[in-house]
C-alpha cells in the first residue's frame, strides 16, 4: 500500500487544483488530505515520481500554515540520512501577474511502504527493529539541534522492499519540527502521543521525543494510548485535570504478556510526566532497548 500519512484528515476540505498540473508536475492520485493541506503522488517530465504537499492559501489563518510548510522544508534539508524523508523543493504559487502567492507546493521524496499505525497486532519481536531505526533516525535530528515533536505510528514508516535494496524504518511529517528548546505559541503534536510539556507550553528538547516515541511504543504494543496530558477524545484547546494528567500508564507487561520486564520498565521510565526522570537522550533510549532484547532472547531460549 502507499502510506503517507493517511490517518491525517479533516473536516475540511482540501479541493484539488482544478489543472492536472501543479508547480510543473502531473498530478497522478490523491494520497491524502490534512488540516490544511493535501497530499499528492505526482511524476515530473522524467517519469520520476514524487509527493506534492499542497498547502492552499485563501485566508489569514492559512498563511500560518504554508509558513509551516516553508519550515517543514528547511528542517528537513538539513538532514541527509536514509532514515529521514527528504523535502526537496518548494514552490509559491502565484497566478499570473500577481504578486500573492495563492499556494505552497512541496515536493517531497516518495516514500511507497505502511505506518506503523496500519499494522494489525506486531510482536515485540516484529516491532524492535522498527523502534531501534525510528530511534536512531530522531538521534540524528538531535545531534542536529532539532526535536520532531509530533512522533506516532502514522508518522513513522516501514517502506517497501525493492529489487536493489531492503524494507527501512522512515520518519515522515516534520510539520511540527523546531530547534531543540522551542516554546511553541500554541499547543501543537497529537494527544494521545503529546508530552506533558507540549500541552503545557513548555520548552521542548530531546526528551519530548522520547516521550511521544514511548507512547508510540505503548500504544502498538498494548492498544492503548499512554499520554493523558489531553483529555479521551479531547482537543488541542483543552487540557486534562491535574489528577488526570499526572495519572501513570498501566505496566506495558501488565496489559501485554508478550513485553518482557525490561521493555515495560523503560516504556514507564521514558513516559515519565519530569522530563528529568526520562532517558536523557535517544541513545541512553537505544542502549535500554537493546538490554531488553537481549532480556528477551534469553527468556526465549
Amino acid at each position: 500500500m502507499t502510506a503517507l500519512n493517511p490517518q491525517c484528515t479533516s473536516t475540511r476540505m482540501i479541493p484539488r487544483p482544478a489543472q492536472d498540473q501543479i508547480a510543473g508536475f502531473d498530478v497522478i492520485q490523491t494520497l491524502g488530505t490534512g488540516a490544511a493541506s493535501a497530499l499528492y503522488l505526482v511524476r515530473d517530465a522524467k517519469g520520476a515520481s514524487y509527493t506534492l504537499k499542497y498547502v492552499p492559501i485563501d485566508g489569514k489563518q492559512d498563511h500560518r500554515f504554508a509558513e509551516q510548510a516553508i519550515s517543514e522544508h528547511r528542517i528537513a534539508q538539513r538532514f541527509d540520512d536514509p532514515r529521514i524523508r527528504k523535502s526537496l523543493r518548494v514552490h509559491k504559487i502565484r497566478p499570473f501577474l500577481k504578486l500573492t502567492a495563492v499556494a505552497v507546493a512541496v515536493i517531497l521524496e516518495h516514500v511507497e511502504g505502511t505506518t506503523l499505525n496500519a499494522l494489525t497486532e506486531p510482536t515485540p519481536a516484529e516491532l524492535y527493529p522498527v523502534f531501534r531505526e525510528a530511534a536512531a533516525a530522531l538521534a540524528v535530528m538531535h545531534e542536529a539541534g532539532y526535536v520532531h515533536a509530533d512522533l506516532k505510528p502514522s508518522n513513522i514508516m516501514v517502506t517497501r522492499a525493492q529489487q536493489d535494496q531492503p524494507s527501512m524504518v522512515k520518519l515522515i511529517d516534520l510539520g511540527q519540527s523546531c530547534p531543540t528548546g522551542t516554546i511553541k505559541q500554541r499547543i501543537q503534536g497529537t494527544p494521545d502521543y503529546m508530552a506533558p510539556e507540549q500541552a503545557k507550553r513548555r520548552a521542548v528538547d530531546e526528551r519530548t521525543d522520547v516521550f511521544c516515541l514511548a507512547a508510540t511504543m505503548y500504544n502498538l504494543l498494548t492498544g492503548q494510548r499512554a499520554s493523558h496530558a489531553m483529555p479521551a477524545g479531547g482537543d488541542l484547546g483543552t487540557l486534562a485535570s491535574s489528577s488526570d494528567a499526572n495519572n501513570p500508564a498501566t505496566p506495558a507487561h501488565e496489559l501485554n504478556a508478550e513485553v518482557p520486564p525490561a521493555l515495560s520498565a523503560l516504556l514507564t521510565d521514558a513516559l515519565s510526566q519530569r522530563p528529568g526522570d526520562r532517558p536523557a537522550s535517544m541513545d541512553r533510549f537505544v542502549d535500554r532497548l537493546d538490554l531488553a532484547l537481549q532480556q528477551s532472547r534469553r527468556a526465549a531460549g
